[in-house]
């Protein structure tokens, strides 16, 4: 074994940590550099002074995991089987107003009213377990959310 054997046998040994390592590093720079929204709903009742708890209402939160901001152009709840969207058209002065960019590792709320949601429903026959909650994206992007959670009583 010469010397050049040695030398090659020492680049093999920390060359290929070395290459290992920088794919990980673009990887995770990669994935914390972008947005992650994930879409959530509950149920809320807001709050007055004095009069106690409002109507019923819904809330959507849009909650950005990711490493960069996000700007959100709309938001609602989709029908199931192609039924298509249920929006809010006129924001509650209390809620968070369209646009709405959400900083990395932040949220958003947006609130509809819980009679809307049930009447829209009844109209159109479905229950209010199959809507999704979804926020569209400045990018023309859509995040969906896992099903409202309503049981019927």
């Amino acid at each position: 074994m010469n010397g050049w054997d040695v030398v090659a046998a020492i680049g093999a040994v920390t060359g290929v940590p070395a290459f290992v390592w920088q794919i990980y590093a673009q990887v995770h720079t990669w994935r914390v550099g972008r947005p992650d929204l994930r879409v959530t709903t509950a149920s809320a009742f807001p709050l007055y002074p004095g009069r106690g708890a409002g109507e019923h209402h819904f809330s959507v939160t849009a909650a950005n995991h990711g490493g960069s901001a996000a700007v959100i152009t709309g938001w609602g709840f989709r029908l199931p089987a192609g039924g298509g969207d249920l929006v809010l058209f006129q924001q509650l002065p209390w809620a968070a107003q369209l646009p709405a960019t959400v900083a990395p590792q932040a949220s958003v709320t947006f609130y509809i009213e819980a009679r809307d949601v049930f009447e829209r429903c009844q109209e159109r026959g479905v229950k209010p377990g199959q809507l999704r909650p979804w926020a569209r994206l400045a990018t023309g992007g859509e995040v969906l959310g896992e099903h409202l959670r309503w049981r019927e009583s």
